[in-house]
């Protein structure tokens, strides 16, 4: 094959136009001439005449190109035509550019800048057939074509062509001599740290990062390959893999969701062959990252596995037993290894192996109320790093990350790995933050990937009818959570945590009243779960009960709708109280009380028409919680994990030991009755369920019917308060939906770690 290329392109099909300094034009024309070969359209500047009609011509050629090639080598990068066109294309027609690197170049800042969300392939640091399928598969792609199969190898460079890089590296070579001449008389300089690039990468057509999850982005410890959970437009979701080296992301099968579990998050193992993943009914799995059968790993005895975390010594660790606990797993299964208790109230949570393989890093506290803490393998003594704190990840550069007001920040480790050294400093603020962490990952060499913030729109009060579709009844700009619906069914109750406020809303008038605000209030940095929470209306509808966080733990208060006055506490306890209800005659309020935020829970009874001492009713070794009252106030259902799952349960109210009904649905964290009281509704795994209840002739229920599957996008709180409510005739749901621009994109910074030690140096 002749090295000297065809004729330029000049028909009306999809073509590339290449970019290129005419000084490599025996390094540039045997690839044109190759890409000629592979089927390929391909136009350059031959032909066009200089002046103003060879610019005027040049610029219709880029702009109705499909992908600008841009050779790049010193020569091109100091060539101010190259950069023209590049920045032409980029600019004003948004024509994809792919940099191809025939010899390894340094970029100038300005054109690193334009060019650090675009593709490149390192020809200088690739064989040839690697070099090859990459150019044709990535070619294609841009042009919208099916990859071609390649006809001919590339040949290699003329000979001017290489005796030309035979005097770049000679001139390396002789540089070289030079500096380490004067090396000998001169301290050497430190080295530069390579310079940091970044990049967005698109996620598959329709397919988004889903709102409410936590842990479902990560990389390997190569810095690789990006996996991340995906939510299909149907709702479904499953674990992508993205390589860098790749144009695409792809699905591993496998991983798919099913009608009884919904994936929440995944970690690959330290070599990257496997991946754990983590779903709402508590289980743990792993599966090869080739795809194939997911095999089981653990029970976690939750579903609020904020992340599980693959350590480097093979072992998985994972919060169990609701927060009780972190406990580590054999990635082959069998028992778990409890690490470590937390004393109540606290939890603990957010598990991080150290790579030093001695150490296990975690948050502990009060939901919202976190301090990193650091324990030793070996001796399993917790100690306090740092307060206001959670979401700790150590990094191969000696940092520790943390999450803290939105933010991430980094603060050096001491020798021993195991204490501060220090003021810690804000290295990433654009990442998208959870409740109690951000959607990121770093790799041991130092690559980044993160979920950048998501545009805020509003809240919206939405019915939700029993086949999942939806009407808007009103939108707000605020958060609100905890809707209930007044008795006469006009208005609604409802709060705005972060402003520790309970508001009533009118169907009607769509009025807004604010009822009652906490005179405490508390930035997000320093709780997460502040405020009032949990309103129930008294039934003649004329007060409203609501637990309100003013210290470390949430009491009762009660607003009196019709005085002026201001809400009156009626408890005063340093256990944790929610209201769940009252009586039908409102004499009494049912409640929820815990001496852990999720576990040593019981239900009581609370005298309030006339005030008494409270009783408890259900209390015992297991975690009972979140009742509810019948409509004719004759059975009480309630969430228990005596099975050693959340599951809901029916027992003839006053409470008196007699029959007992359990629905056998494991995973379930909230229950209402349906106005008529011939069913419940109970939110299980992800999806809200009618459960049929028969009384005659004995105390029974029917089978379980899916209602519908809950989307992330809705506000769902805390299990401690119910997200929805009935209406009247049953058919409807009131619930709240956040509006978010989706998750589309994630970004890529390559060295990231260089510039975290630039912020936070470790010596």
């Amino acid at each position: 094959m002749a090295d000297k290329p065809l004729s330029a392109y000049a028909g009306d099909e999809s073509y590339i136009f290449v970019t290129y300094s005419h000084e490599d034009s025996d390094l540039v024309y045997p690839q044109i001439r190759w890409l000629q070969d592979q089927g390929f359209n391909v136009a350059w500047d031959e032909g066009i005449s200089p002046g103003a009609v060879w610019r005027s011509e040049l610029a219709q050629a880029i702009r109705e190109c499909s992908l600008l090639l841009y050779f790049t080598t010193p020569n091109s990068v100091a060539s101010e035509h190259c950069a023209r066109e590049v920045n032409f294309a980029l600019d004003e027609h948004h024509r994809p550019v792919l940099a191809v690197h025939l010899v390894e170049t340094v970029l100038p800042d300005a054109l690193a800048l334009s060019l650090s969300d675009r593709q490149a392939i390192l020809q200088h640091a690739l064989e040839s057939e690697d070099y090859e399928r990459k150019l044709v598969s990535a070619i294609a792609t841009y042009l919208d074509q099916p990859v071609p199969p390649i006809e001919s190898s590339l040949p290699a460079p003329s000979r001017k062509s290489s005796q030309q890089v035979m005097l770049f590296v000679t001139g390396l070579l002789v540089g070289s001599v030079a500096v380490l001449i004067t090396w000998v008389s001169i301290e050497p300089e430190t080295p530069q740290p390579r310079p940091l690039s970044r990049f967005i990468i698109e996620l598959p057509e329709g397919v988004t990062l889903p709102f409410g999850l936590d842990n479902h982005l990560s990389i390997d410890a190569h810095g690789e390959r990006i996996f991340f959970v995906g939510e299909k437009p149907d709702g479904r979701r499953q674990v992508y893999i993205r390589p860098l080296d790749q144009l695409e992301s792809y699905p591993i099968s496998g991983t798919e969701d099913t009608a009884e579990e919904r994936l929440l998050s995944a970690y690959p193992s330290p070599d990257g062959n496997s991946i754990a993943m983590s779903y709402d009914n508590g289980m743990v799995k792993r599966v090869s990252t080739s795809g194939g059968l997911p095999t089981l790993v653990a029970e976690s005895r939750t579903n609020r596995l904020a992340r599980l975390h693959w350590g480097p010594q093979d072992r998985i660790a994972l919060r169990y037993d609701n927060g009780a606990s972190l406990a580590q797993a054999m990635p082959s299964g069998g028992e778990l290894e409890t690490l470590i208790t937390s004393d109540a109230p606290s939890e603990v949570t957010l598990p991080h192996y150290a790579p030093d393989k001695q150490s296990l890093f975690f948050a502990s506290g009060v939901f919202g109320e976190y301090s990193v803490m650091v324990m030793a393998l070996d001796d399993r003594e917790p100690k306090r790093l740092l307060a206001q704190a959670s979401d700790p990840r150590v990094t191969s550069s000696g940092h520790l990350l943390f999450f803290r007001n939105d933010a991430v920040w980094a603060v050096a480790l001491d020798k021993s790995g195991r204490d501060v050294a220090g003021t810690p400093v804000v290295v990433l603020q654009d990442a998208a933050p959870a409740i109690t962490n951000a959607r990121y990952a770093v790799s041991t060499n130092g690559t980044l990937v993160y979920q950048p913030s998501t545009q805020r729109h509003g809240f919206k009060l939405i019915w939700v009818d029993r086949q999942g579709r939806q009407d808007i009844v009103d939108t707000f700009t605020k958060v609100i959570r905890h809707p209930e619906i007044s008795p006469d069914q006009r208005h609604i109750a409802f709060t705005t945590p972060e402003q520790g406020e309970l508001w009533t809303y009118s169907f009607e008038s769509r009025l807004q009243t604010r009822r009652w605000q906490s005179p405490v209030q508390r930035s997000s940095g320093e709780v997460n779960w502040p405020g009032v929470w949990a309103p129930s209306w008294s039934p003649d509808g004329t007060r409203i009960a609501f637990s309100d966080w003013q210290s470390d733990t949430p009491n009762i208060y009660i607003a009196d709708l019709t005085s002026e006055a201001p809400a009156r506490r009626v408890t005063k306890t340093d256990l944790f109280q929610w209201a769940y209800g009252w009586t039908n005659d409102g004499e009494f309020l049912l409640f929820e009380e815990c001496t852990n935020l999720y576990s040593s829970c019981d239900i009581g009874l609370l005298p309030i028409d006339p005030p008494g001492e409270a009783k408890m009713i259900m209390s015992g070794v297991a975690n009972e919680g979140r009742p509810a009252l019948s409509p004719d106030n004759e059975h009480l259902a309630y969430i228990s994990d005596a099975s050693g799952f959340e599951r809901i349960v029916i027992q003839p109210f006053p409470i008196s030991g007699r029959d007992r009904a359990e629905v056998p649905i494991d995973g379930c964290d909230s229950v209402k009755w349906s106005p008529n009281g011939t069913e419940l509704f109970g939110f299980c795994n992800g999806r809200l369920m009618a459960i049929p209840f028969h009384r005659d002739p004995v105390l029974s229920v029917g089978l379980p019917v899916i209602l519908f599957s809950v989307d992330s996008s809705v506000v769902r709180s805390s299990r401690k308060a119910r997200f929805f409510d009935v209406s009247a005739d049953g058919e409807r749901f009131l619930m709240v939906e956040g509006e978010r621009e989706p998750g589309t994109n994630l970004v890529v910074v390559l060295n990231w770690l260089n510039e975290v030690e630039r912020l936070v140096p470790t010596e």
